[in-house]
């Protein structure tokens, strides 16, 4: 895994984050073959704003720690 490879300090939280938000999407896909009605705005908006909060929060600390760390920049 990539995280690992550049030794990043928080690889395991942040691989706990997405196994976690892998189960939900497992739990809402079953919801869904039940229920195509159940994937309504609510899920939608809820995946979004993980995504761009995961995005913007948690990729970019990693992001700046390849950077400062194995391209040697400073922030």
């Amino acid at each position: 895994m990539f995280l690992r490879a550049i030794d990043y300090p928080s690889t395991e939280q942040h691989c706990r984050e997405h196994a976690l938000q892998m189960a939900e999407f497992v739990d809402l896909r079953r919801a869904v073959a039940r229920d195509p009605g159940a994937f309504g705005a609510d899920e939608r908006t809820g995946i979004r704003q993980w995504f761009f909060n995961h995005v913007v929060a948690e990729d970019r600390r990693f992001g700046a720690y390849y950077r400062r760390v194995v391209c040697g920049a400073a922030e």
